[in-house]
């Protein structure tokens, strides 16, 4: 059996259909991702109302478009829909309802989750001020909630960026629409899907990555939040592993070791802290004097260390530590 011989000299040769199928791709995406986040907080809002119909339609809504197929959704406008208002769709505007209307459903339940995940008690105190619900959502709750949801909708956007290939069926011009054409023209499918998997991938993953090192730098935030605080040590303990592994993997050695060698003086802190509740009087005075000097020069050494590696460009990790916690 003779190997195969690759050859991508066809493929390349249509660059420039590759580069009109690329375009449409992300125009498709891009407009997608805006109806479907919009439109999803929209129907977030409808499924708190205290309106029963309200409330039923929001709910069929989300029930219709989360249990039935994209595919069969993009389909069914694109044929079945001109069939009963008598007006034809484009290609991409049945493509854009679909996708679209589909993402709002999933978006919407993520915006749901965040709005309920908020607690009750700063509902009740914004009531006791005199703030009116709208007000309510709009300064308190929604601030807090886009920040707890944005891993889940940043998932939510790669997975229509991904989807906008189901529009290939009704003929769009998007790059897999490109791609079938140049493999049936040329004969040479395994090149041809191979490209249009790697510029996917392209296009696609420098949005994974900065999701990535926004998650990242927003849990060292809330690092950076509850370190001072004695009762938010033992979160902050597990974040700061968390850290360490994640900059292992990474191959970032130097941080790597910081981050380690914190978390190490972190379980002593709360070694210490556990026994000094058993102290009392002079006894609780010389603890406290024992855990500043076991606790604060390696961690005004390791603070001079972050900065010194950040200043170098490894890693970053904006402002932490810029003070020494109260450990009592």
């Amino acid at each position: 059996m003779m190997a195969y011989r690759w050859n991508f000299a066809a493929v390349f040769e249509n660059w420039e259909a590759l580069a009109i199928g690329a375009a449409g791709t992300l125009r498709l995406f891009v407009i997608c991702l805006v109806l479907g986040l919009s439109l999803g907080f929209v129907i977030a809002l409808l499924r708190r109302s205290p309106l029963s119909p309200v409330l039923c339609f929001a709910v069929g809504f989300i029930e219709f478009f989360r249990n039935t197929p994209v595919l069969v959704q993009i389909l069914w406008f694109y044929f079945a829909l001109p069939m009963l208002v008598h007006i034809e769709l484009s290609p991409m505007m049945a493509a854009t309802l679909g996708i679209s209307l589909n993402s709002a459903a999933y978006s919407s339940e993520i915006y749901r989750a965040g709005i309920q995940s908020i607690e009750p008690g700063q509902w009740e105190a914004a009531r006791a001020i005199g703030m009116r619900p709208g007000q309510i959502m709009r300064r308190i709750i929604m601030p807090q909630a886009i920040r707890r949801v944005l891993p889940a909708l940043t998932n939510r956007g790669i997975e229509i960026f991904k989807m906008t290939t189901l529009a290939s069926v009704v003929a769009y011009v998007e790059l897999l629409t490109q791609g079938k054409l140049i493999a049936s023209l040329n004969f040479n499918p395994l090149e041809t899907y191979t490209v249009i998997g790697a510029l996917f991938f392209v296009m696609l993953y420098p949005m994974v990555l900065e999701s990535f090192r926004d998650e990242l730098r927003r849990r060292q935030q809330s690092l950076l939040e509850t370190l001072p605080h004695a009762d938010g040590y033992i979160s902050s303990l597990r974040e700061v592993q968390f850290h360490s592994t994640v900059y292992e993997a990474c191959g970032h050695h130097l941080l790597h070791d910081i981050w380690r060698r914190l978390a190490g003086r972190l379980q002593l802190y709360l070694a210490l802290h556990q026994s000094a509740h058993e102290r009392t009087g002079p006894l609780r005075d010389a603890h406290d004097d024992y855990v500043r000097l076991a606790l604060g020069d390696d961690l005004d050494a390791m603070i001079m260390e972050i900065e010194s590696h950040m200043r170098r460009g490894v890693g970053r990790l904006e402002g932490f530590l810029n003070q020494r916690p109260s450990p009592l």
